[in-house]
């Protein structure tokens, strides 16, 4: 079974390169614009991986992540792309994240490298 990831971009043309590399790679994609959006896709779908903005329009992408984290039958992998100052990536990193990326450097042979490791550990 493909491992079935939900990116969570406001930004058309990143979400699409991310859909695009990690459907070529196998993986079953999802994809959500807002919060708004990702909270509905997250409560009917069950996802090995969320890729998620911080900043994203109708609600936070870091609330939606609290959320996951409390919910004590959330067994999977969060990683986080945003342009957020260094001390926030930190924070964020210990606190919310399974891995934090800069969207502005982010170079998708690194993520999936990454994604591909993090999903065998779930298995």
């Amino acid at each position: 079974m493909k491992p079935h990831v939900l990116v969570v971009e406001d930004d058309d043309t990143l979400q699409k390169a991310l859909r695009m590399r990690l459907e070529i790679e196998g993986f079953d994609i999802d994809t959500a614009n807002d919060g708004d959006q990702a909270a509905d896709k997250i409560a009917l779908n069950g996802y090995d991986l969320v890729i998620m903005d911080i900043i994203i329009p109708k609600n936070d992408g870091a609330n939606i992540i609290n959320s996951l984290r409390q919910n004590e039958s959330w067994r999977h992998l969060i990683y986080v792309i945003s342009n957020l100052e260094e001390d926030k990536q930190k924070e964020i990193t210990q606190q919310m994240a399974d891995r934090y990326f800069v969207k502005s450097d982010i170079k998708l042979s690194v993520l999936l490298k990454n994604i591909h490791k993090d999903i065998k550990k779930l298995k």
